[in-house]
């Protein structure tokens, strides 16, 4: 992304809830640096994407994204790709 002349960058809280048939079986935060809300949950939904919690073979998958502005925090560090031994959860309702 190109930072143009006169772009302000915020910051936000991203809230990402993982969810199986609308139950919620984990939940994620990121502390963000975007220009508006809507680029924040662009780069949120990106996140979740290298989660070992987002795994489209749940039935019923998908994520919700909530996004906050809050005051100037730490953005958090580009998350690593999961490690090959993590264990996907398993939702309630899947077994």
């Amino acid at each position: 992304m190109t930072n143009h002349k006169g772009t302000q960058t915020c910051y936000f809280e991203a809230r990402v809830a993982f969810c199986c048939d609308r139950t919620i079986f984990a939940i994620e935060r990121y502390s963000l640096a975007a220009p508006d809300e809507y680029e924040a949950e662009r780069i949120a939904r990106d996140r979740a994407v290298m989660s070992p919690y987002h795994d489209r073979r749940i039935p019923d998958f998908a994520i919700n994204v909530d996004i906050v502005l809050v005051d100037e925090p730490e953005p958090d560090d580009d998350p690593e790709a999961p490690a090959a031994e993590v264990v996907r959860p398993v939702c309630k309702a899947c077994g």
